[in-house]
């Protein structure tokens, strides 16, 4: 169960982060972006350190590293808004 939900988070995050580079979002749903990333990057680290098995905390690394990179891309995108 753990892994399906780590799964999916990283898919999501990752067409979040396809979106933000094909489509230039900007600060469009930066509130939804903020909440969604903050809940994975968090289900990540709990995930790495209550993994069973070394897939799941393969799993669990690759999904709070695409977290911490979508966090990244939200702070360079307010970031150009902001003082640009």
């Amino acid at each position: 169960m753990r892994q399906l939900i780590l799964l999916l988070l990283s898919i999501i995050n990752i067409i979040f982060i396809v979106f933000t580079f094909v489509f230039h979002i900007g600060i469009d749903y930066l509130s939804l972006r903020i909440i969604f990333v903050a809940f994975s990057l968090v289900v990540g680290i709990y995930s790495v350190l209550l993994h069973e098995t070394k897939q799941q905390l393969l799993l669990s690394v690759i999904e709070a590293i695409i977290a911490l990179l979508h966090i990244i891309l939200i702070t360079s995108a307010v970031y150009s808004v902001v003082y640009a």
